[in-house]
């Protein structure tokens, strides 16, 4: 039952992002670029998060070849 109502507020606290920052969005352009107003830590951390994950989905499936 824990899990479900942990479940359940995440969905609802990620939903509530999204609309508050989609009522905020102007263009399609400002969405793909956030708008130019990411700081220098965010953006450091988007671009390592993004270069682990393609590591690891090319990690595991060169392993699930071999």
């Amino acid at each position: 039952m824990i899990y479900a109502t942990v479940l359940i507020l995440i969905v609802l606290v990620l939903l509530t992002v999204s609309v508050t920052r989609m009522v905020k969005l102007k263009t399609h352009a400002g969405f793909m670029v956030a708008d130019r107003r990411l700081s220098a830590a965010v953006l450091v951390f988007t671009l390592l998060c993004s270069w682990i994950g393609a590591g690891s989905l090319f990690g595991g499936a060169e392993f699930a070849y071999r």
